[in-house]
């Protein structure tokens, strides 16, 4: 399988492994990723972006300055705004985040469901496929300017339309 379906076809088992959605910021620079893909339900995602979280996200502080993986359980305590209880409503209850560096960037991946915190199993499966999903990344950017559009327009699509879109997004683009 070419690296870009591999890639999709990632990205929509993380979309069943995490209930609740993920996030995935790569190659974070000047606060801004170079690619986004953003599966957390749509109506979070733009209650996050009215209430302007990113700048008090306890997660980003997290990952801006460590590298690694956190329970989300572990941050609460230094939530000054309240993201978490208020992404509770959004079905957002338990998560972890994975945090990686790449020569001078950061890679961040954010991983949630609705009913019980993650067990260490379920962890280490979802970061090896977001490991993998980064691996392959990188093998569509190698694949030259055609490719890297494909990957544009599919994290474009799934930003735009969050966790209700990702499956069809994620099916629409293994067809391509």
């Amino acid at each position: 399988m070419e690296p870009y379906r591999k890639m999709v076809s990632v990205l929509a088992e993380l979309r069943t492994l995490c209930q609740s959605g993920f996030v995935i910021f790569v190659d974070v620079s000047m606060n801004l990723p170079r690619y986004q893909f953003m599966a957390y339900p749509r109506a979070w995602l733009l209650e996050y972006s009215d209430r302007q979280y990113l700048l008090q996200d306890p997660v980003v502080d997290w990952a801006l300055a460590n590298r690694g993986l956190i329970d989300w359980s572990e941050l609460r305590d230094v939530d000054e705004v309240g993201v978490f209880e208020h992404a509770k409503a959004f079905g957002l209850r338990h998560g972890f985040s994975v945090s990686k560096q790449f020569d001078n960037t950061i890679t961040v991946g954010c991983f949630a469901r609705p009913d019980r915190e993650f067990t260490a199993l379920e962890k280490g499966v979802i970061d090896a496929r977001f490991g993998e999903f980064l691996a392959l990344l990188r093998k569509v950017e190698e694949s030259g300017s055609e490719e890297i559009e494909r990957l544009r327009e599919l994290s474009t699509a799934i930003s735009t339309s969050g966790l209700e879109g990702m499956t069809a997004n994620t099916q629409a683009h293994e067809l391509h």
